[in-house]
């Protein structure tokens, strides 16, 4: 009787740990899947404003916004900028994809682990 008991108690202390495992995992991945979401944002906000830009006739005068002021700025420096954000969101997806596949197999790791505890309970 009492090694029953102890296999049990193996048994809750094995769930509990993966559980949180669990919980950890899958809060990390809906963070990951939020920044993925903003990251596709932001840059389609960006194509689209320089596609604007590039809509606008030769000599159209633009300015940046910097702070509470708006400054005059060439469009090839503005387009530069675009391109360099453009570039880190790309970066930033890349990363984020491979992070989330990580935590995808982990959260399933975690689901296998506690089917295979619930089987041999």
């Amino acid at each position: 009787e009492g090694g029953g008991f102890r296999i049990d108690a193996q048994h809750k202390e094995a769930v509990m740990e993966i559980q949180g495992k669990y919980q950890v995992a899958g809060k990390e991945l809906s963070d990951v899947q939020q920044k993925l979401a903003m990251n596709e944002h932001n840059k389609r906000r960006s194509e689209l404003t320089k596609a604007e830009l590039a809509a606008q006739p030769e000599g159209t005068p633009l300015y940046k916004s910097i702070g509470r002021m708006f400054l005059a700025t060439p469009i090839t420096e503005i387009n530069a900028e675009i391109d360099g954000f453009l570039q880190v969101c790309e970066s930033n997806k890349s990363n984020l994809e491979k992070k989330r596949s990580y935590l995808v197999s982990q959260v399933k790791s975690c689901e296998d682990a506690l089917e295979e505890l619930a089987i041999k309970s």
